[in-house]
C-alpha cells in the first residue's frame, strides 16, 4: 500500500490461488490499487487488517465467488466500515483450461480498458509473470494464460474481438512454456495482416466455353468473439473477364482462413466451394452447376510473420527469464525490488510497486 497515488482502493484475492491475482493484476497496476490476500478464514487480523487501518483504504473490490473469497472478508470489512463489491468470475480458481479462462473473462467483466499490448503466459508459469507483471499495466498492457500447446478459445476469442486495437503481443516463457503452435496462432489475429494471398482461375462451363463478367467472391466463415456460429464475411471479389479468367491479389491472410470461393453469374448463383484455405495450384472446384474452377493461393510462413506483432522473451531459467524481462522493459534504473524465486505470494505482493516505481522485479 505504499504505492505512489495510492488512491485508497484495493483488489483482494485468495492467496492460494495465483491465477486469480495475476487476472486481476494489470488493473491494480494501472489503477495503483494494491492486491491483498486473504486467507482460510478471512482477512488476517494481525497483519492485513492493521495495514489497511494505517493506510486508509476505503474500498475493496474482491474478486471471485464465495468459494474463492469467503463471506467472512465482507463482514471483516463491514466491522471496519471499509465499502467492498465483489466481482463474480465463475471457476476463477480452476485449474487446467479454466485457470487460463479465467484473466479473459475478468477483462470482458471489466471492460477492455483500451489494451493495444497483450502479455501471454502459462498458468504454471508464475515465476516468468511476476517480472513482466510488474509493467503490465503501466504499459498499458492486459495479462492473458493460455495453455503451452493451445491457445484456449476464450482467450482466442477475446483477442479477436478486440483484434484491432491489439498491437504489440509479448510472449513470456520458452518453447518448452509456451509453444510454436501457440505463437502461430497468435500471429495470424486478424488485426494485423502479416501476408497477402494471391488466387487466379478461369470458369468455364461443362463444355468448357468461358463464362464472362462472372463474379468471383472469397469469403471467410469466420467465427464468432463469443464463439457461436461462424457468419461470411466478405474477403475480395472480382470479376471474370472476356476468356473467364479472373485475378485477385493483396488477399489479407489473417483470420481468413477457410476461405469459400463463390461464384455468381449476373446476379444469378452458380455454384460454390471451399477447402482448407484456397486450393493447391491445379485442384479444380466443380461447384453445383457444373461450372469448375483452378485457384493458386501463396501461404504465408512463420518467416512472414510481422516481427513486430508477437515477440518471445525467455531465459535458460526463471532467474535468466526475469532478467531477460528487465532488459527488456529497463534501460535504466533507480531501483530494483528483488523476490525469492520460490515464493509466489512475495513476488505478487512486490509486483505493484514495482509496477508504481517502474522498477525491475528480479529473482
Amino acid at each position: 500500500t505504499a504505492a505512489a497515488g495510492y488512491p485508497g482502493q484495493a483488489f483482494v484475492v485468495d492467496s492460494g490461488h495465483w491465477q486469480a491475482a495475476y487476472a486481476v493484476a494489470p488493473y491494480a497496476y494501472s489503477r495503483r490499487m494494491p492486491i491483498l490476500l486473504d486467507d482460510t478464514d478471512g482477512l488476517s487480523a494481525t497483519s492485513t487488517l492493521p495495514a489497511m487501518r494505517s493506510a486508509g483504504v476505503t474500498h475493496c473490490v474482491i474478486v471471485g465467488d464465495y468459494f474463492d473469497v469467503d463471506p467472512e472478508v465482507e463482514w471483516q470489512l463491514d466491522d471496519e466500515g471499509i465499502t467492498h463489491e465483489r466481482i463474480f468470475v465463475d471457476d476463477l480458481a480452476s485449474g487446467g483450461s479454466g485457470a487460463c479462462d479465467e484473466p479473459a473473462r475478468f477483462a470482458a467483466a471489466c471492460g477492455w480498458a483500451g489494451f493495444t499490448d497483450v502479455r501471454i503466459g502459462t498458468t504454471q508459469g508464475w515465476p516468468d509473470l511476476a517480472g513482466a507483471g510488474a509493467l503490465t499495466g503501466r504499459r498499458g498492457a492486459v495479462m492473458l494464460f493460455t495453455a503451452s500447446s493451445t491457445l484456449p478459445d476464450r482467450v482466442e476469442n477475446l483477442l479477436f474481438e478486440h483484434a484491432s486495437e491489439v498491437q504489440t503481443i509479448t510472449i513470456f516463457g520458452g518453447p518448452g512454456a509456451v509453444s510454436s503452435a501457440v505463437a502461430a496462432d497468435l500471429a495470424v489475429l486478424e488485426s494485423s495482416v502479416i501476408a497477402s494471398g494471391s488466387a487466379t482461375g478461369r470458369v468455364t462451363d461443362r463444355a468448357g466455353a468461358p463464362i464472362a463478367g462472372a463474379d468471383v467472391c472469397l469469403t471467410s466463415l469466420r467465427r464468432a468473439p463469443d464463439g457461436s456460429s461462424p457468419h461470411p464475411v466478405m474477403v475480395a471479389q472480382t470479376v471474370t473477364g472476356a476468356d473467364g479468367s479472373w485475378s485477385i491479389t493483396g488477399i489479407p491472410i489473417g483470420r481468413y482462413w477457410p476461405l469459400v470461393l463463390d461464384v455468381q453469374q449476373r446476379f444469378k448463383h452458380v455454384g460454390y466451394g471451399s477447402g482448407s484455405g484456397l486450393p493447391e495450384h491445379g485442384d479444380p472446384i466443380t461447384v453445383s452447376s457444373g461450372t469448375t474452377v483452378s485457384a493458386d493461393a501463396s501461404m504465408p510462413t512463420e518467416a512472414q510473420w510481422r516481427s513486430d506483432l508477437v515477440t518471445r522473451v525467455a531465459g535458460t531459467d526463471r532467474y535468466s527469464t526475469a532478467i531477460q524481462i528487465s532488459r527488456r522493459n529497463h534501460r535504466k534504473a533507480s531501483a530494483v525490488v528483488l523476490c525469492a524465486g520460490w515464493s509466489f505470494p512475495d513476488a505478487l505482493s512486490a509486483a505493484p510497486l514495482a509496477g508504481s516505481y517502474d522498477a525491475p522485479l528480479l529473482l
